[in-house]
Formats: structure tokens, sequence, C-alpha cells
């Protein structure tokens, strides 16, 4: 399951074995990957992951994969401090304002 492995991943972050959580990921990535599946949210939390253990390449590819395919939720993502690692990057920068974008289209839909 793609959310025990990437809870797994961070524990063995905590646990200071970063390598060991990455590969995790990568294999995880990889097997959404492989299998086509289409749960944007369950990437946003790789995103996440790959963030808290320091890989910000790998967390911005899975974080824009997690926005383009629709979990664009905004407001979470400026509160959210796992993804604070990130923050710095121009990279980021327009994920959010693409994030934005797409928050505000939907909520206009809607209310």
């Amino acid at each position: 399951m793609v959310q025990a492995k990437t809870g797994k991943a961070l524990s063995d972050g905590i646990r200071r074995q970063r390598a060991k959580g990455l590969e995790m990921l990568r294999g995880v990535e990889q097997q959404i990957s492989n299998r086509g599946v289409g749960d944007p949210e369950a990437v946003y939390k790789i995103a996440q992951a790959y963030a808290a253990l320091g890989d910000v390449p790998s967390g911005l590819r899975t974080l824009r994969t997690s926005v383009e395919n629709g979990f664009f939720s905004f407001p979470y993502f400026t509160a959210d401090p796992l993804l604070n690692p990130l923050r710095g990057s121009e990279e980021f920068t327009g994920l959010m304002a693409l994030a934005r974008k797409l928050h505000e289209a939907f909520r206009r839909s809607f209310f």
C-alpha cells in the first residue's frame, strides 16, 4: 500500500536511515508509474516524504505530478511544514502559482 510504504520511508528518515527511506520512495514511485495509478493525493504524500528526507528534486517532481493530475489544495500547500525544504526554489513558486490558479478555478465553479 502506497501510504504504508510512504510512512515507512519517513520512519526510516527519523531513524537516520535516509538512504533506505529514499530507496523505498523510489520503489513506490516506480510501482505507481508501472501500474498507472491515478491518485494524485497519494503522489502528494510521496512529495512530502521526499521533501522531508531532503531530496528536493524528487519532491518537486512528484509535487508537480500531483498538482498537474488533480490535487491542487493550495491553502493546504501554503501551510504544510513538510514542504518547507522545497519553498526556496523557483520551481516551487511556479507550482504554487499553478495550484492557486487551479484551486481558484475549482472554487469558482462551485461557489
